[in-house]
């Protein structure tokens, strides 16, 4: 049987003219990875080190959250822009998570000195939400 998210992947695929690897369906995109995605909003004034961030913020998550984590992405968001237009984002983060309980457990008991790194690297609060990421590969 096939799903409506099967359907709408494969809509998508056909309409910007991808095709999918041999051998992989559509419905093995289906799956996703729970994921916290984490931005930095730009605007006057707003900074976000990226070097900081990655050399240090992103070690002490990792030592602190240790395996519950399968993956994580650092994105500049002001890298490659043209030079009169402006990101909606300075920094943004996906953490791709491996054990959901063990990370929420890890966010309640190290997410205070995480917080309390942030003027370190940014002068804007980031948002934070839980996603979900579909791909292929």
């Amino acid at each position: 049987m096939t799903t409506r998210r099967e359907v709408t992947l494969g809509m998508l695929a056909a309409a910007f003219g991808a095709t999918l690897p041999l051998g992989v369906r559509a419905a093995d995109s289906a799956k996703g990875v729970n994921c916290l995605t984490i931005v930095y909003p730009a605007g006057e004034g707003l900074t976000f080190n990226a070097d900081y961030y990655r050399d240090h913020h992103l070690k002490t998550i990792m030592r602190l959250y240790g395996s519950t984590i399968e993956r994580f992405e650092l994105r500049k968001g002001d890298a490659g822009m043209a030079p009169d237009s402006k990101p909606d984002y300075i920094g943004s983060v996906n953490i791709y998570i491996n054990d959901q309980a063990a990370f929420d457990a890890a966010g309640k008991e190290h997410g205070p000195t995480l917080v309390k790194d942030v003027p370190n690297f940014s002068s804007v609060n980031p948002i934070a939400f839980p996603t979900v990421i579909y791909g292929i590969g």
